[in-house]
């Protein structure tokens, strides 16, 4: 789908096969303004950062809401997932996502911030 916008104003030269040039001119001047204004928002859609999947996780903080007897559960972007660690982790600490293992999260706990 992409290769054809980007190719819209060449197939739009056919325009000045079929109609005469006081027609095909003003119609392949939208066409070519259309696609310079599609282009644009692409290119800007492309630059957008990732807000889905595993991508948007790595780097993330979240909230240890428990670790009990090895289990730990993080609340991040209102929902509880499962993790891991090499570090002690205790209810209230703020770790970041280093990994993710299906649906476990590898987490490293964050030095805590005094105010």
């Amino acid at each position: 789908m992409c290769h054809l916008i980007l190719m819209l104003p060449f197939l739009a030269l056919i325009a000045f096969w079929i109609w005469p040039v006081s027609i095909a001119a003003p119609f392949y001047a939208v066409v070519f303004i259309a696609s310079g204004i599609m282009y644009f928002f692409m290119m800007r859609a492309m630059r957008l950062q990732v807000q889905t999947g595993v991508e948007d996780l790595l780097q993330s903080t979240g909230k240890v809401i428990d670790a009990e007897h090895g289990a730990v559960h993080i609340q991040m972007h209102s929902e509880i997932w499962n993790a891991h660690s090499h570090d002690e982790l205790h209810p209230g600490d703020t770790v970041r996502i280093i990994g993710v293992n299906g649906l476990s999260l590898d987490v490293q706990k964050l030095p805590a911030v005094r105010h």
